[in-house]
């Protein structure tokens, strides 16, 4: 390769080195001043995630306390656009649905990635058949119910162990 080409590939690198830089210069010195440094470096784990998940934290912390080494079951969030175009052909109302489930997904995300390994959280689309296939050969299961989530109620074998406004928790005893 020639001298030339070279140093302008070389020039150009450098370039764009120099700018990513310099735009995370600039991105850091904004959240620098913003940002809560003594509780960023110093608060505990739990103190942190509840800063995140505000008053989801509530399921974590049921999760964690109440149900150690248990697989919990909930409704996966499912569909396509367009069905969800269908169902809202309004776009304020398609994107406030869209919106919606996607904080929704986010939050069965969250919560499957920090509950282990206390908790084991499965999404699946049909939780309620599934764990009373699984009560039936001996494996006792738990379902996680959030507003809007079909319930368990009625069937036989159920029993609802925790009920709030946020979320439910019902389980699924073995031989129901």
């Amino acid at each position: 390769m020639h001298l030339v080409p070279r140093l302008a590939l070389a020039g150009l690198v450098s370039w764009q080195a120099i700018a990513m830089a310099w735009a995370h210069v600039e991105r850091f010195a904004v959240t620098a001043t913003t940002l809560d440094w003594p509780f960023a470096l110093g608060a505990p784990s739990d103190e942190r995630i509840a800063r995140v998940l505000g008053a989801d934290m509530e399921i974590l912390s049921f999760l964690r306390a109440r149900l150690p080494g248990t697989c919990v079951l909930h409704q996966r969030v499912g569909g396509s656009l367009e069905e969800l175009r269908q169902r809202y052909p309004d776009d304020r109302d398609f994107v406030a649905a869209f919106e919606g489930l996607s904080a929704r997904n986010g939050l069965f995300l969250q919560l499957t990635a920090l509950a282990y390994p206390q908790a084991f959280v499965i999404g699946l689309p049909e939780p309620i058949t599934v764990a009373e296939d699984n009560a039936k050969a001996g494996h006792e299961r738990w379902l996680l119910v959030l507003p809007g989530d079909p319930l368990p109620q009625g069937r036989p074998g159920w029993v609802a162990v925790h009920s709030s406004a946020r979320f439910s928790v019902w389980r699924c005893p073995t031989g129901s």
